[in-house]
């Protein structure tokens, strides 16, 4: 039976990708799954011509293209966690990356994003006619604009500072005889700040 379901939810998934109306610079992550989660220790991803490979201990690899070439080409050992969470328009994913010397994640990556997605701890997505933003319930960030390359929003969350990236804004083309629902999605980065930084990287 899971492996019906697992078959039907790669169908979706397959259709919504087809459907979405993305631009040649539109990040995919594959290698997911709604009912595995990941989490890794001690893996290296590696950036090659533009995408991230990232070999699990399981022998499951997980590819994220095209990698921004504006966030870090190369990796030591990382704590890699993974989620899917499939919708009627196309996965919600998400990958967070820890420093093995670290608990808490440095980098997060996301696609499928939609309102109220969560991004770092309270922060969550905000949609307003065609302009996103973030807000945690008190404080409301707006990316820079909404073309490419959108200003990043710099927010706060505990005691750690974070850049959240707009990487691009899309809504599902609807599909003759396909039932499915339309609704803006996101894709985006953050980049938690070290101490002594001041600004965001600057996105290319």
């Amino acid at each position: 039976m899971k492996a019906y379901l697992r078959q039907g939810l790669s169908l979706i998934a397959g259709i919504a990708a087809i459907a979405l109306g993305t631009g040649a610079d539109a990040a995919r992550i594959d290698g997911l799954s709604a009912f595995e989660p990941v989490s890794a220790d001690a893996v290296v991803p590696l950036v090659d011509n533009g995408t991230m490979h990232i070999g699990l201990p399981d022998g499951r690899s997980l590819t994220v293209a095209p990698w921004p070439a504006f966030l870090p080409q190369r990796f030591g050992k990382q704590t890699v966690t993974g989620t899917r969470k499939m919708h009627p328009a196309g996965p919600v994913d998400r990958l967070l990356f820890s420093r093995a010397s670290e608990q808490s994640p440095w980098l997060a990556i996301g696609s499928g994003a939609r309102r109220s997605t969560v991004i770092i701890g309270n922060w969550r997505l905000q949609l307003s006619g065609r302009r996103w933003s973030v807000s945690d319930g008190k404080a409301k960030k707006r990316f820079a604009n909404n073309v490419q390359p959108a200003g990043p929003a710099k927010i706060n969350a505990g005691a750690d500072r974070w850049c959240i990236y707009l990487l691009e804004s899309e809504t599902p083309v609807a599909q003759p005889n396909i039932a499915m629902e339309v609704e803006p999605q996101i894709g985006w980065a953050a980049i938690r700040l070290g101490r002594l930084q001041g600004t965001c990287p600057v996105q290319k």
